[in-house]
Parts: structure tokens; sequence; C-alpha cells
């Protein structure tokens, strides 16, 4: 079956793409000369990690196999270095980043293993934002694979998350990826109330991309209840 394009990475999350993608840096305290040369290693490699995860390629395993090779090795070695640093924020969107690449081979299991990885680290940090894209991540590897109640679980998990913690930006692409799950199992009314959801939400945080999507599957689903009110009636 094709794969829905979800809303996994705020921007890059749908191409909306399902990158965890981006690097915020913290604000750490002085650090010994080595340390801070070891925290820099980090920091680059995860960008270069984020780099090489959100390039359109990636998503094109039988064409670019040593690229997704460099690609892994890239981000696990973000992930190793930050272990050793102990920035458990940088190592918790490494992990989601190296989930994201194994989400595009399609390979859902070994993606859920690094986001669920990732999901850990940001209860442990109480960092919700964080939370809230993983749980959006690991729906969208249920959602992929034809798990469909499986996704409605992290989705929702998501949404409820974001809704308590005030964040609108998260609350606005968990509506979404409900929409588009409603979409699979054929709930059409469903999906038109999560759509216009993350429509109004998007244009209250003032997101053009997002609110684009939002109407464009809108539409599409609307149509397709009026397709099926009128086959009804033959």
């Amino acid at each position: 079956m094709g794969r829905q394009r979800s809303a996994s990475d705020w921007h890059q999350f749908v191409q909306i793409s399902s990158s965890i993608g981006l690097v915020i840096a913290g604000v750490m305290a002085p650090i010994s000369v080595s340390a801070q040369s070891l925290q820099s290693q980090a920091e680059e490699f995860s960008r270069n990690c984020v780099q090489r995860v959100t390039q359109p390629e990636i998503a094109q395993p039988e064409r670019l196999q040593p690229e997704i090779a460099q690609a892994l090795s890239v981000c696990q070695q973000a992930v190793a270095l930050t272990q050793i640093t102990d920035d458990r924020r940088l190592e918790a969107y490494s992990l989601g980043n190296l989930g994201t690449l194994y989400l595009e081979q399609q390979n859902y299991q070994q993606a859920q293993t690094f986001y669920q990885q990732a999901l850990a680290i940001s209860e442990t940090m109480g960092d919700l934002e964080l939370r809230t894209k993983v749980l959006v991540a690991l729906g969208t590897t249920y959602l992929q694979s034809g798990q469909h109640q499986q996704a409605f679980i992290f989705y929702q998990q998501a949404l409820a998350n974001a809704s308590a913690s005030d964040d609108l930006t998260g609350t606005a692409i968990a509506h979404y990826n409900l929409g588009l799950t409603y979409d699979t199992i054929g709930q059409y009314q469903e999906s038109v109330n999560a759509y216009q959801n993350a429509a109004l939400m998007a244009q209250k945080i003032g997101d053009p991309i997002l609110e684009t999507y939002a109407l464009n599957k809108l539409k599409l689903a609307q149509a397709l209840i009026e397709d099926n009110e009128q086959a009804a009636k033959l």
C-alpha cells in the first residue's frame, strides 16, 4: 500500500515528513576544554545527522544505499557522542533522527526501537514538546505499516500531551495525523473534523504550510463524503 505522508516533525515532518530533526542547543554550564571539544563534535554530528535525514533522496533506498549507510553512520556517531557528553536532549533528537532513517526505509520495527528510546528520555526529562514529537513519530510508524489502531493510540496520546502543555503546534500536528488515519480506514467525517481542527490551529499559530496541507486534505475528505452520499442515492 502507498505510504501516507504524515506530519511528524514540524517542518520536515511531512514534508512534513517524519523527521524529529530540529537540533536545539541548550544552555550549558562552563566545562573543560576536552569536554567542550566533545560537546562541539556531538553538536556537529547531530547537525549533520539532521541534514542527511531531511534530504529528499533518503526516501529512495533502492537508489541510495551508500548515502543511507553514511547517514546511519553519522547518526549513530551523534548518538554515541551525546551519550558521552550526557546531553540527554540532543541524544533524544539524535535517536529520533536515527529512527526516522529506518522509517524512511520502511523498517518500522527498528524505527520504533529508536523512537521508544527517545520517548523514554523525553519522559525522564519532562520535556513535553519533545514527547509529543516522538509520540507522533511512533504513530506514523504504525500508520505506514497498516496498524491503524496502534496509530490512533499514539496520535491521541500526542494530542492529549500537546493540549495539556499548551503546545499549539503539536496539537495541530496531532489533529492532522489523526485525520490521515481516519482517511485510511474510510471514516471521512471524522477526518473532516480532524483536518478542520488542524487548519484552524495552523492558522492561529501562523503555519501556512501545515494549514495548506490540512485544507487540501479537508477538501478531499469532503468530496469523498459527497461521492458516498450520491452513490447511496442510486
